[in-house]
């Protein structure tokens, strides 16, 4: 079954980059003349046979990933588990912690679903007021200004939709940034 989806997607791609549709007629005559123990004409039909709205492709994708990530999740505690075990003096604890949160942040970067697929008119509505309210705020962004030039230039502001994590070793100032920032924004939005 493994091999028959390879052989599946790997015909789909040659069909793609040879500017060709992938659907499941140049499919079929992609595999018509194959005969092998995989069968592939005989899976496309019924994978064609059983796929019925793009409700349920939407569906389906969402539990692959799911379980994409679910295998993600354990390959990054099994890593984790055999770099504890080891007795090497330049990964201590810490440095683990740090790779292990490293590995969680990427994995949960990676593909998450959003529904907020939204009309151009609205789109275009939206980008218009945020340039707008940008020109009339002193600092020309749209969100909540840091007080610090050249993060409000990049970040455009804080926003409410934001989650910015501060990070860096003990004792390196993250606090402070934190608190001189927040000082900042709150001055700037009592006035």
């Amino acid at each position: 079954m493994i091999q028959c989806i390879k052989k599946f997607f790997g015909a789909m791609e040659k069909l793609i980059y040879s500017g060709m549709l992938a659907n499941p007629i140049t499919l079929k005559n992609y595999f018509e003349n194959e005969k092998d123990e995989l069968n592939v004409p005989e899976y496309l039909v019924k994978v064609t046979k059983f796929s019925t709205s793009s409700r349920q492709a939407i569906e389906y994708s969402k539990l692959i990933y799911d379980l994409f990530v679910k295998r993600e999740l354990i390959k990054i505690s099994e890593n984790v588990i055999d770099t504890a075990k080891l007795n090497d003096l330049d990964n201590d604890g810490q440095k683990i912690i740090e790779n292990f949160e490293k590995s969680l942040f990427d994995l949960a970067e990676k593909g998450s679903f959003s529904n907020s697929l939204i009309k151009f008119d609205e789109a275009m509505r939206k980008t218009i007021e945020m340039a707008s309210s940008a020109y009339k705020n002193d600092e020309g962004i749209v969100g909540v200004p840091t007080g610090l030039t050249d993060l409000d230039d990049r970040l455009g502001g804080l926003h409410k939709s934001d989650l910015i994590i501060i990070a860096g070793r003990p004792s390196m100032g993250k606090t402070a940034l934190a608190t001189n920032i927040a000082f900042y924004a709150a001055k700037k939005n009592a006035g």
